[in-house]
């Protein structure tokens, strides 16, 4: 994911780009943890914990990631 968001900046500059981590509704069963969050954040990667399922955030991470974007083209 790391070396995506590079080859990406590399190629078009910086854009913005978020992170949608999927089964918030299933925590338990996620591989992934708090130092990885922590690396994503360090990384200016924002981290939405998402449910296809439920819908949960996940049309806030399509508003965050819709502002961000018309706000670097204004």
């Amino acid at each position: 994911m790391f070396e995506l968001r590079r080859q990406v900046t590399d190629a078009v500059g910086p854009v913005p780009a978020i992170v949608a981590l999927n089964k918030c509704d299933r925590l338990t069963d996620w591989a992934i943890g708090p130092d990885d969050l922590f690396r994503l954040e360090q990384a200016d990667l924002p981290a939405f914990q998402t449910s296809a399922k439920t819908g949960e955030r996940v049309e806030d991470a399509f508003h965050w990631l819709a502002h961000e974007t018309t706000r670097i083209r204004a």
